[in-house]
């Protein structure tokens, strides 16, 4: 992710909270600094992988206009923690997809190495 794409999913969630987005109240929906939002959006560092898989799913959030509905109250209370909460279970769930995709948990984790191994 680019640092002029992490601004404008900054504005983004500005415009859904009605209001501009600080770096300090992006860098909590992300559980980081709003140094570290600076140095982001400046290009000095770019986000870990931890990191672009939050912004992958906040970006997921803010483009889906149902998902994005149901977050924007707590946006416009400034619940951060709450929808960081939602932003850590959408990038959970999408790192999860693979095994989801084969049937999940343990069944779905074994199909994925049978799969895998049968690949080599």
């Amino acid at each position: 992710m680019k640092n002029k794409d992490i601004i404008e999913l900054r504005e983004k969630v500005g415009e859904a909270m009605g209001r501009k987005c600080s770096q300090e109240k992006f860098g909590a929906l992300l559980d980081v600094s709003w140094r570290t939002v600076n140095r982001w959006e400046k290009g000095p560092i770019r986000p870990d992988d931890g990191n672009i898989k939050k912004l992958e799913s906040l970006v997921s959030i803010i483009d889906d206009d149902e998902k994005k509905e149901e977050i924007i109250p707590y946006l416009k209370m400034g619940n951060m923690i709450a929808v960081g909460s939602v932003i850590a279970l959408v990038s959970a769930t999408l790192s999860a997809a693979p095994l989801l995709a084969l049937g999940g948990g343990i069944a779905g984790l074994s199909k994925l190495i049978t799969k895998l191994t049968k690949d080599k």
